[in-house]
């Protein structure tokens, strides 16, 4: 109680202030103080929302209309009486709603605030004293009660520190209410518009002293500011940030540490210790950022990791160690197996009694005793009956890190003997399979390769002799996958050998065998016998090295000389660099046909690297004629020197015939330089006299041999 209180004495005079005092003024003031002092801060706000006082437009859906409506609710509003703001009037009676009409307002946003009144009662019959003339009483009729009650204004600015606003509206030109911003600031639960925060600590959108150690200055002393801290101290509680107050579940927790809270975890002493619940699928216990247990429970697993890497899986029937690598695995109890990684493992087969290898995931190795005292390893049997058998590698180690140190011998050894009779280290393969295809290869009794890049090597103290038995079948076949079937090579010093010796053979088809290479006794030549052709007969090996499997494209509509193009690439023979020799001869032939009108020339040519290189044979121009028909072209070359420059010289002719005009023209010997040293490109080229579209020509031979 903050306001006096009056104090009679027996027979006093009342005066009519002392009795205002004593039953208005002093029973409404400590009324008030309850609102002021108690229930919100002196010095702050002291009007709140308890309830209701909310703002819609009275005849619009939702806006559209006219009038601004507020409805009664409950409220600690101020008040203005006798030219003084007072504070504290807790509102709950008075009219149900209160009407503003907006029919004369201009546009704009404006205010809509509400205060406390007091207004005048019912009125009744009082005696007065008339102090006028002699004096007497005489009655009047007056308000005999004040009314609580509310009102509201609607203002583009505050009509006064009593009135509190509750809402803003918008009203345009027409003018009619064309929107409603809710902005009651509610005792209980906060601000509409600020999403109900709590208004305490930084969290909440209060000030950091709010959480100062030193309560005796900052601490807590009136009821609205207690609420606003309970309130955020809760959702402290269920995970500042994620939950509010009301909410029935708890976001993230953490205890013992203060740090923003995570969704779905609980973390204590620090954020890196925690339980993660954040993915349902995989619940997690976490040390720090990488290490942690987790469950698995679509596979009913438990994984434990360290330093972020998966190093050990526990399942039901099964222990991995090392990011699912190393496993014990019992869930097949009839082949419990150790597995190193993924594709390697060792299985015990309880059934037959034996240990299987895989390696890179295929089956490898068996260690098995077919009969007792006789242990035998061997590949894996294949999984399937269309499958090849296995390979069997016996393999010396590598070498050590220093140079000039050989790799270990692979070395396979008859038990030691202790009578007559030697024992035997035998290499051979199964024999041949009693069904399937009639036709089966031979047995392979002996492999020597190379691996991972080295070389293999067979050693013989005399020459070595590798013949064959069977008539028409060959001593020895070579087979790879790499890009040598065979290399030779030969002695590096002088005298330099020959790296391959060959028999001579005549060129007698009753002589060599179809499909062999010879060297030929007569043309001294090597030479290929097909065995096929009609008749047989040697052939010396030349290098075809460009042929033409379609048309070209025409060239057609142009005066210009354009080498002949198949899908818009120029149709070119590609010699190699630095494959050509002094003499190499490189033969070209063209044909092809063309169609004219008019009376059209035509020039065709060599061209050694395209139209910027050289004409090989200089010829002239056809003369004009006026019928379409065929045409050929023929150049030899030969390369007189190598290098940069080396040269070629060049000769040959060129012929159309029917069913246009015949005529042969030869060309001028050419004489020039050729860089061999780099790629040589050789095509033909033409050149119409006058462009027209039924002008055109193209190429159906093309071929360039090199000798």
């Amino acid at each position: 109680m903050s306001s006096d209180v009056v104090r009679f004495e027996g027979n006093e005079r009342v005066d009519l202030v002392d009795l205002l005092a004593a039953v208005d003024e002093t029973l409404r003031a400590n009324a008030r103080d309850w609102g002021t002092n108690f229930l919100a801060d002196p010095a702050g706000d002291r009007s709140w929302i308890l309830d209701g006082f909310a703002t819609d437009n009275a005849d619009g859906s939702p806006f559209g209309g006219t009038q601004v409506r507020v409805t009664k609710g409950r409220a600690i509003l101020g008040q203005r009486e006798g030219g003084q703001t007072i504070f504290g009037a807790l509102t709950s009676e008075g009219d149900a709603t209160r009407i503003i009409d907006i029919g004369s307002f201009s546009a704009g946003t404006y205010g809509v605030y509400v205060r406390f009144e007091l207004l005048s009662g019912e009125s009744s019959s009082r005696a007065f004293w008339d102090p006028t003339g002699d004096g007497e009483e005489i009655a009047q009729t007056i308000p005999t009660r004040r009314l609580a009650n509310w009102s509201v204004r609607v203002e583009l600015m505050t009509p006064g520190a009593e009135w509190l606003r509750v809402s803003t509206v918008v009203i345009d030109a027409a003018p009619v209410v064309t929107g409603i911003t809710d902005l009651r600031d509610l005792y209980f639960e906060g601000t509409v518009d600020g999403t109900y925060a709590s208004g305490w600590s930084t969290e909440g959108g209060g000030v950091a002293n709010d959480r100062s150690s030193d309560r005796q200055q900052y601490g807590v002393s009136d009821l609205h500011t207690f609420t606003q801290a309970m309130r955020q101290c809760l959702e402290d509680i269920k995970g500042r940030g994620l939950r509010r107050w009301w909410q029935r579940d708890i976001g993230g927790m953490n205890v013992g540490f203060d740090a923003a809270p995570v969704e779905a975890e609980l973390a204590v002493g620090d954020a890196d210790f925690m339980l993660n619940g954040s993915t349902i699928a995989t619940p997690t216990i976490v040390f720090d950022a990488n290490d942690e247990i987790r469950y698995e429970r679509v596979s009913d697993t438990w994984e434990f990791y360290v330093g972020g890497v998966r190093e050990m899986v526990i399942g039901g029937d099964y222990l991995w160690i090392v990011d699912g690598g190393f496993v014990m695995d019992g869930t097949t109890i009839a082949t419990p197996r150790i597995a190193f990684d993924v594709n390697d493992s060792l299985r015990f087969i309880r059934s037959t009694n034996h240990w299987e290898f895989l390696i890179g995931g295929s089956p490898s190795v068996v260690i098995e005793e077919d009969t007792p005292g006789s242990p035998a390893v061997r590949a894996l049997d294949p999984a399937a009956s269309s499958d090849d058998g296995g390979d069997l590698f016996f393999v010396g180690g590598a070498s050590g890190a220093d140079a000039d140190k050989p790799g270990g011998n692979a070395i396979i050894s008859g038990g030691q003997s202790t009578g007559d009779e030697a024992s035997q280290v035998i290499i051979q393969a199964a024999t041949k399979g009693s069904s399937g295809s009639a036709v089966r290869a031979p047995e392979t009794y002996l492999t020597c390769h190379g691996d991972g890049g080295s070389e293999g090597t067979i050693i013989a103290a005399k020459p070595l002799v590798v013949f064959s038995t069977v008539a028409s079948e060959p001593a020895a076949k070579i087979e790879s996958t790499t890009d040598f079937g065979l290399y030779l090579k030969g002695k590096t010093i002088a005298p330099t050998r020959a790296v391959l010796g060959l028999e001579a053979q005549d060129d007698d088809a009753s002589s060599p065998v179809g499909g062999s290479l010879y060297p030929n006794s007569r043309s001294q030549q090597l030479a290929y016998y097909s065995g096929i052709s009609v008749p047989a007969r040697f052939q010396n090996l030349d290098a075809l090295i460009k042929t033409l499997l379609v048309d070209s494209d025409p060239i057609v509509s142009t005066a210009s000389e354009k080498v002949f193009e198949e899908g818009t690439v120029d149709i070119e023979a590609e010699i190699p660099a630095n494959t050509l020799r002094v003499g190499t001869k490189i033969r070209l032939y063209g044909s092809g046909i063309y169609g004219i009108t008019a009376t059209p020339t035509m020039q065709l040519d060599v061209r050694l690297n395209g139209l910027a290189g050289d004409q090989m044979l200089n010829l002239p121009a056809f003369s004009a004629f006026a019928a379409g028909g065929r045409w050929e072209i023929f150049c030899e070359m030969t390369i007189r020197s190598l290098g940069l420059p080396g040269s070629i010289v060049s000769g040959g002719n060129a012929k159309t015939g029917p069913p246009g005009p015949a005529e042969t023209l030869v060309g001028s010997p050419a004489s020039v330089a050729i860089d061999t040293t780099a790629i040589n490109k050789i095509g033909v080229s033409a050149q119409w006299g006058t462009s027209s579209a039924s002008n055109t020509i193209l190429m159906r031979q093309f071929s360039v041999e090199v000798r």
